[in-house]
């Protein structure tokens, strides 16, 4: 994969989480992706543990992206990473 295929799909990725499209965000991870969250006491291992934890953070606390987060993008490609992609703030509440 090229280095711009890899910062289109970060784009689209970004894009998908900022319009709260949840099928095409979680659609660009697969299935056994792991997710870190600095707030959190373990990794979720699977894109279905993040899932439901977005669905509990929407149910929950009406959890909604209303602008589009800012980001720096962040290409590596080493052995166990195809890419990954750092937004900050990591969310817009």
């Amino acid at each position: 994969m090229s280095a711009q295929a890899v910062m289109q799909a970060a784009a689209d990725l970004v894009a998908a989480f900022a319009r709260n499209d949840r099928a095409a965000y979680f659609g660009a991870f697969s299935s056994d992706a792991s997710f870190v969250f600095y707030t959190l006491p373990q990794p979720l291992l699977s894109r279905d543990a993040y899932q439901a934890l977005w669905d509990s953070w929407r149910r929950d606390e009406g959890s909604r992206c209303s602008r589009a987060p800012r980001a720096t993008p962040l290409s590596a490609c080493k052995a166990t990473w195809r890419f990954l992609f750092m937004t900050w703030p990591p969310s817009c509440a």
